[in-house]
């Protein structure tokens, strides 16, 4: 009975010795909105710093009076990706609202944007003049690439911007 004793009394005193476990815990801190909102601001600083200076080159001067013309028709909307996105079309068409031309979008007429997103481009009419816009970005560069048709195909204006806003662009179309 001594000896059950002592047997006892030496695991009560070595058992929670040997109950212990070790418990890691990683703790992961995330970001304040203001630590996130100071890196966003440096990457845009250093984009900005990476970027050419703005210019832009005329290569075809405009040679006609705006007032001799009702509409200006969106031809055509290439992104970045050399893609045709309604979402283009539509920016183009904002970014044109203070022209004293009326706008056409092809988008707006659903039917014939879905059987043929060229249609505006046979439709000829004289008093309209024909818009084609493409935008691409080369590396941190945005260029901008504006060229306007009369209703003979023959180039109106033609221009190209680098790291000019996209609203800024339009404007001087839509005001000449």
């Amino acid at each position: 009975m001594k000896k059950l004793l002592i047997l006892l009394t030496v695991l009560f005193i070595t058992a929670p010795a040997y109950a212990q476990e070790t418990i890691n815990v990683n703790v992961k801190k995330e970001k304040s909105y203001s630590e996130v909102a100071n890196e966003a601001a440096t990457a845009r600083a250093a984009t900005a710093a990476a970027m050419s200076d703005a210019s832009t080159t005329i290569k075809v001067p405009l040679a006609v009076d705006f007032k001799n013309y009702t509409h200006i028709a969106i031809v055509d909307v290439q992104n970045s990706a050399g893609r045709r996105a309604k979402r283009g079309f539509k920016m183009v068409n904002k970014g044109l609202l203070s022209s004293p031309l009326t706008i056409i979008n092809p988008t707006s007429d659903k039917k014939k944007f879905k059987a043929n997103s060229f249609y505006l481009r046979n439709t000829k009419d004289p008093k309209w003049l024909y818009l084609y816009y493409t935008g691409s970005r080369i590396g941190v560069d945005v260029s901008i690439s504006i060229i306007i048709r009369d209703y003979e195909n023959n180039i109106v204006y033609s221009a190209t911007t680098l790291n000019v806003g996209f609203y800024e662009v339009m404007a001087n179309i839509a005001n000449f």
